[in-house]
């Protein structure tokens, strides 16, 4: 009797995954559209996202929708010295040495729009 049931529930699992089927077919069409229009939203919030760019002079942050930009750039000039013990009285005569900054320049430069630009350097 046992030989008998296994066809019967096995027949019977086989006709409710095939009346199943379809159902869940349409729910994962449904799931892949919603991603899909999901995926295409987020791509465009990408796109509009500002340009952020290290250069070898600075870095520059850029807005692709409207043309504004940003650099903010510049350059130091700095003095290292090393002082031998004869030369350094004010240390009783011990080595030392000094490293500072001899000029410094500051610079941003950018645009507003695509028409205006912008330039400020300070030394």
């Amino acid at each position: 009797m046992k030989q008998s049931m296994k066809p019967k529930i096995l027949g019977g699992l086989c006709t409710a995954m095939i009346a199943v089927s379809p159902a869940w077919s349409d729910t994962t069409e449904d799931e892949i559209k919603v991603l899909k229009e999901r995926l295409e939203k987020l791509e465009q919030q990408v796109k509009s996202q500002p340009e952020i760019k290290a250069t070898g002079a600075g870095v520059r942050i850029k807005d692709p929708e409207s043309g504004a930009s940003f650099k903010l750039n510049g350059r130091f000039h700095m003095d290292f010295n090393y002082f031998d013990g004869a030369y350094n009285a004010k240390n009783d005569g011990d080595s030392a040495s000094d490293l500072y900054i001899r000029r410094a320049r500051i610079g941003v430069s950018g645009n507003l729009n695509k028409d205006w630009g912008y330039q400020v350097v300070m030394a």
